[in-house]
């Protein structure tokens, strides 16, 4: 039950579009939440802020270093190879999921399709979503035996403040 099980939460970002939605959706369930951010915009209220900039691993760690464990760690902020990388190493001993915010931006457009089967799917080699694949990949090469993880790509993502229409087709 939920009173017997409180979710530790960490997202990494806090301040975004889509992080703080969820932060502000885990914390009205009542979960203990943590962002690691690099404080540059506000973040919800309520939250355990970790002030860390992604691409200082160093200043990572050391932010990292006197919180956690998480059950689910969120990367809402990870684009490269590099990131999936980072997030396998050091999230693997203080985590029990990590779910990788990707995008259907990975499928070449000329071949996407709903719903969009992985055993034919035909990926972009560059650009944002050749980006994206390329950190997915970090993850299924390293398998889930050390780290358990979940790759979410949405299409669109639409809350308060967007209007349908608002974003560009971008191949959809």
């Amino acid at each position: 039950t939920k009173a017997d099980f409180l979710m530790r939460l960490l997202i990494l970002g806090g301040s975004g579009f889509l992080s703080g939605t969820l932060a502000r959706e885990a914390r009205a369930r009542g979960y203990q939440i943590s962002v690691l951010t690099r404080g540059l915009q506000p973040v919800p209220e309520g939250l355990n802020l970790i002030q860390a900039d992604r691409k200082d691993l160093r200043g990572m760690v050391r932010a990292l270093a006197n919180h956690g464990p998480w059950d689910l760690v969120v990367d809402c902020i990870g684009y490269k190879a590099d990131d999936a990388r980072q997030d396998l190493e050091l999230f693997a001993s203080r985590c029990r999921h990590l779910v990788f915010i990707s995008t259907d931006f990975v499928y070449h457009p000329q071949h996407r399709s709903v719903p969009q089967s992985e055993t034919n799917a035909i990926y972009l080699p560059e650009g944002y979503g050749g980006e994206k694949r390329a950190a997915e990949e970090v993850l299924l090469a390293a398998g889930s035996q050390n780290l358990q993880w979940t790759v979410f790509r949405p299409g669109h993502i639409y809350g308060p403040g967007s209007q349908l229409g608002c974003l560009p087709l971008h191949g959809r």
